[in-house]
């Protein structure tokens, strides 16, 4: 049955895999990746005010609770 395949149909065959059963678990990383990335501005911001030294007003970040899926 899969003897037949050469070329590129293996990798469209993965593809169209990826994308009719992983779409939901893709736009779960995507938001957590999001939510990282958030997280990591703000510490960085953080860490700069901290080196300007003691009277340096630093910005506030407000980061939501990260969340988690279950399926």
């Amino acid at each position: 049955m899969f003897a037949n395949l050469t070329g590129w149909q293996p990798p469209i065959m993965l593809a169209g895999v990826l994308l009719m059963f992983g779409a939901l678990k893709q736009a779960g990383l995507a938001k957590r990746l999001g939510q990282s990335m958030c997280m990591f501005k703000s510490e960085v911001r953080r860490m700069k005010s901290e080196a300007a030294g003691p009277g340096a007003q630093a910005p506030t970040a407000v980061v939501a609770p990260a969340t988690t899926l279950i399926g």
